[in-house]
């Protein structure tokens, strides 16, 4: 609550918890409201981990990125472009260096969202070497998220030097869901433009924000 004196009275403002403020003039002899002003919030996460998941071009970065933006969460960054910028020839145990650095880094603060988690990792190493390592196996086994966004592979496909599967996105969201289901994680489908994906993701997190 602030006022300012005002000729033989005051203008005082008065604070709501959701909606902005409210100015009144008050004199000796009445009170008026003057106006209410609404100020913009910003809908923010509860203490959960986000992760975007899916075939390659699918969007999980972008998503990853509105998501952050939008519920004021920390995104985690994908250490495996880090990597892979300067080792551009790399092997399983490169995959497994990259699993340990980007599962530390999920374990941070919470609120956060994450496009890159095990389950990628997994099915990455699958495709690459036809079987998963032990130490991917532990670390998904270990992860702990509240929900994952499967990002659908309907939208085209973007040029990548680090990017290895640009005709077989449809057969890995496939595997990706079957994965989620064998596992019994919570997941949610984005699929469409980005518009309708965001409004999936809005939808899904229902209960699951505050303002």
């Amino acid at each position: 609550m602030g006022y300012q004196r005002f000729g033989n009275g005051v203008v005082l403002s008065t604070k709501h918890e959701n909606y902005g403020f409210t100015l009144w003039y008050l004199s000796p002899s009445f009170c008026i409201r003057i106006c209410t002003v609404a100020e913009k919030t910003r809908t923010k996460l509860k203490n959960i981990k986000i992760a975007l998941t899916g075939p390659e071009s699918s969007g999980k970065t972008t998503m990853a990125k509105w998501i952050s933006e939008h519920f004021s969460c920390q995104m985690i960054e994908e250490y495996a472009r880090e990597f892979l910028s300067e080792n551009h020839n790399y092997s399983i145990e490169d995959l497994n260096t990259i699993a340990i650095e980007q599962f530390k880094r999920n374990c941070t603060q919470i609120p956060i969202v994450v496009d890159t988690e095990m389950l990628v990792m997994k099915i990455w190493c699958e495709e690459k070497y036809q079987h998963c390592t032990k130490e991917i196996e532990q670390l998904l086994n270990e992860q702990e998220m509240d929900h994952y966004f499967l990002c659908s592979p309907d939208i085209p496909w973007e040029e990548d030097p680090l990017r290895e599967n640009p005709k077989d996105r449809n057969r890995l969201f496939t595997l990706y869901e079957n994965n989620l289901i064998e596992k019994g994680w919570p997941y949610s489908v984005l699929k469409g433009s980005v518009e309708e994906r965001k409004q999936e993701v809005i939808k899904s997190l229902k209960g699951r924000v505050y303002i």
